[in-house]
């Protein structure tokens, strides 16, 4: 893990800008699994706007076992799943302790077998070669921390509700022309993050 720490009105400070920083995280596993992970959160002058972008992608190969109760190791496929993410929230400081801004996400998964054995390359799975999905958001913040990185009163309450927008994908997550899309996978999505 990397971590570097600045402040974006370097070349005319106020006393009340928090600090930006950037992050990686890489990870390494012994079954030859990779992730990274890119992080940067901006504070403008006088913390006027917050600005925070994530970048991730993983090549995770994973052990697929098949779907329901009759699954056995034996026939277990080593499947290959990458996934690309990039997300980007801005909010602009409304009041003396609210944010309220957009937030946009991608996210892009695909799944490949190249073991000929198992259930995987058989099996009838709705999007098996992966898929995509955007997401746009509305994001509001009350913040009254006394200091971002060592808090000793105050609180940081975020709430973030997305909308997955309809032309994101020609037939998304578990979806397709014939079916209709299941309420767990409804167009708005609360979430908390």
């Amino acid at each position: 893990m990397a971590l570097y720490s600045y402040y974006g009105d370097k070349k005319n400070p106020h006393p009340n800008t928090r600090n930006s920083s950037a992050s990686v995280l890489t990870t390494f596993t012994t079954n030859s699994q990779f992730k990274v992970d890119l992080r940067f959160e901006n504070w403008t002058r006088d913390n006027l706007w917050h600005i925070r972008t994530n970048f991730r992608y993983h090549d995770f190969p994973m052990y697929f076992f098949g779907v329901g109760d009759t699954t056995h190791y034996d026939n277990r496929s080593l499947v290959g799943n990458r996934r690309y993410k990039v997300s980007a929230e801005a909010e602009r400081r409304v009041s003396r302790h609210f944010y309220a801004g957009m937030s946009l996400l991608f996210q892009h998964d695909t799944y490949d077998s190249d073991d000929p054995k198992g259930v995987y390359p058989t099996a009838n799975l709705v999007d098996k070669s992966g898929g995509y999905f955007t997401f746009i958001g509305a994001t509001g913040i009350f913040d009254n921390r006394d200091n971002q990185n060592y808090t000793t009163k105050g609180s940081f309450v975020r709430f973030n509700a997305s909308w997955r927008l309809p032309s994101s994908a020609p037939a998304p997550f578990g979806a397709s022309k014939d079916v209709p899309v299941t309420s767990s996978r409804c167009p708005a999505k609360a979430r908390w993050a």
